[in-house]
């Protein structure tokens, strides 16, 4: 049987990192798919969980018309230093 998807949400890199923890803390061997997640994080994942949220609130703050909840996470995730990252083709 399939799983069935009941809600879904953009999570950040740190965010996903936890989740991994957490598998681990309970004693669950990781899938291979979890131990390439792992890696991947692990070499691209810029900030901690608690600066992650504190950037997505200040960001919200912004109140941006059109700026969603996943459109905030990837810029979490990229750390753009500058408009130019942000936007490469303006």
């Amino acid at each position: 049987m399939e799983p069935k998807i009941i809600s879904q949400s953009p999570i950040s890199m740190a965010e996903a990192k936890l989740e991994i923890e957490r598998i681990r803390k309970r004693g669950e061997e990781p899938t291979i798919r979890i131990s390439k997640m792992e890696d991947y994080l692990n070499s691209f994942s810029v900030l901690a969980e608690s600066m992650v949220k504190a950037v997505i609130d200040a960001i919200r703050k912004l109140d941006v018309p059109r700026l969603r909840d996943e459109h905030i996470i990837k810029i979490v995730d990229l750390m753009p230093r500058s408009v130019d990252e942000l936007n490469p083709q303006a």
